[in-house]
């Protein structure tokens, strides 16, 4: 079931949740993203959840990028979609 804080950029914002991303095909992570960049580009209402983005982190790399919320009272981070 899907947290209601995770409905989109404006309420995890506004609910301090910790994204980070992640590409399996290089294997490198990007730890707590910057959610105010993503709400100055994309909006307040845009959805993370079963979002991937290509692969920035590293040249050259083909991957996709996979989002991860800090699920709240636990201590391992769930891929949005999961």
């Amino acid at each position: 079931m899907r947290p209601s804080w995770t409905a989109d950029i404006a309420t995890m914002i506004a609910h301090n949740v910790r994204v980070d991303a992640r590409c399996p095909t290089c294997d490198s992570s990007k730890y707590d993203i910057d959610l105010h960049v993503i709400e100055a580009a994309k909006g307040g209402d845009y959805d993370l959840w079963n979002r991937t983005t290509a692969c920035t982190f590293t040249a050259g790399c083909q991957g996709r990028v996979h989002f991860k919320y800090m699920w709240r009272g636990g201590m391992w981070p769930r891929t949005m979609g999961d």
